[in-house]
């Protein structure tokens, strides 16, 4: 069984504060980092393991702001990371509305982008962090370790439940390998179509980030 060599993480409520319900993460300067956010993924930073974000963006589809917003929104992610000597190595949205794509997680169209950008990428050496059942679930699809941070539920179990990412990353450094599922085919469906608005991703601060990626575009 291999290393870990792949995180995917959750973005609001895993790295960065969550919004309160209904509303979202609009300007840059409403993103603010959970404590020991920037720690954990300079840890992965350090120990080589590719960090990628998977997050639901449906204030675009509501009309609460705009791709080139939730641009400026990841930059400043990029920036309080990178003043902590950390990076991510990706993110990928869906900015649809629940029943309007085949990339709002758990569905698995941000993975199957992530996989086409990075072919070796493998369920056995990837592990999914998020703190919510949609999260868990897409850790699921893709037969991956999952870890929730907050409070466990009995709606679907995650592998491992922690208060914190660093918590998260902790417990995640000190296993052998993610834990594998060999029921899941990770390459299943057509990736979402891309909306008029979201087609192409944002230049790449160095060391900071590859930009955002809305179901599929270009590198």
């Amino acid at each position: 069984m291999g290393t870990l060599e792949t995180v995917f993480l959750d973005r609001d409520g895993t790295i960065n504060v969550q919004a309160q319900e209904d509303d979202y993460i609009v300007s840059p300067e409403r993103l603010v980092l959970l404590p020991g956010a920037g720690k954990a993924i300079r840890r992965l930073n350090q120990h080589g393991v590719r960090v990628l974000v998977v997050t639901n963006q449906r204030g675009i589809a509501r009309g609460l702001m705009t791709v080139a917003d939730l641009d400026r929104v990841h930059a400043r992610l990029a920036q309080l990371l990178a003043a902590q000597q950390a990076r991510v190595d990706g993110i990928y949205f869906c900015p649809h509305s629940a029943n309007q794509c085949s990339c709002r997680k758990p569905l698995p169209g941000l993975v199957e982008q992530a996989i086409r950008d990075y072919p070796d990428i493998r369920p056995d050496t990837s592990a999914l962090i998020g703190d919510t059942n949609t999260d868990i679930a897409l850790g699921h699809r893709l037969g991956c370790t999952t870890v929730r941070i907050g409070a466990p539920t009995g709606q679907i179990a995650a592998d491992h439940t922690v208060p914190s990412l660093l918590s998260a990353v902790g417990w995640l450094m000190g296993q052998p390998t993610a834990s594998r599922r060999t029921d899941v085919d990770v390459r299943l469906t057509t990736l979402c179509p891309l909306e008029p608005t979201a087609s192409g991703a944002v230049p790449r601060p160095p060391n900071a980030w590859a930009g955002s990626r809305a179901g599929q575009a270009h590198r």
